[in-house]
């Protein structure tokens, strides 16, 4: 069995005696601690960019016992609970700003819509290959291939230029003939050609 006590120190989930904490059933008992403001920061982010809290009670948890914390921050702030078919909007645009001033809480349609024209708005980038600045939406940034090239042109010629890591070049000198040639990094070439390489051998066992 797992030891849970570790550093020194007792883990939450043990008792003062070191021992696991378990049911009735002999099952391993969980310890968390319900959210509030003074415990602000306990949760996790999920995979939408939005923190969750532990707060099984509330009517909106979900099946887990987790819950957005801006949705029960908002009850704590003004002391009501959020309507159904009501959303908490942030002012600023970050999910994990949920200080009250950045709480705003309107319909579900007006969230819908505000996100939607917020989707649509242009942001300007710089073009990776030519430096030229370009506009692109916002909701195109969310491809991963989206705003580095301001056109298929600039793209291709970096993906096929010595501008891109794997056509990168390095000068080397020629342990035959002397002379300098180019190769990519990830080659450790001694020899300019297969020539060189051949009469480099050839030499070294007539020695």
């Amino acid at each position: 069995m797992r030891s849970h006590i570790t550093g020194g120190f007792i883990s939450p989930t043990t008792n003062s005696l070191g021992m696991t904490q378990r049911n009735a059933n002999g099952t391993f008992k969980r310890i968390r601690t319900p959210f509030s403001l003074n415990n602000f920061d306990d949760g996790y982010v999920d995979n939408d960019g939005r923190f969750r809290v532990w707060s099984p009670d509330h009517p909106r948890a979900y099946l887990g016992g987790y819950i957005l914390r801006s949705i029960v921050a908002y009850d704590l702030y003004h002391k009501t609970a959020v309507p159904l078919g009501m959303n908490i909007h942030h002012i600023d645009g970050n999910r994990l700003n949920d200080e009250k001033e950045n709480l705003m809480l309107i319909s579900h349609a007006e969230h819908s819509t505000k996100h939607g024209q917020s989707r649509k708005k242009d942001v300007t980038k710089i073009c990776k290959f030519c430096k030229k600045e370009f506009k692109i939406k916002k909701w195109r940034l969310k491809q991963k291939t989206r705003g580095t090239f301001c056109s298929q042109k600039c793209y291709h010629s970096y993906s096929k230029g010595k501008n891109h890591s794997r056509y990168s070049r390095i000068t080397t000198v020629c342990e035959q003939c002397g002379n300098l040639f180019e190769h990519i990094p990830s080659r450790k070439l001694r020899f300019c050609s297969t020539r060189c390489s051949n009469r480099n051998r050839w030499n070294k066992m007539e020695e």
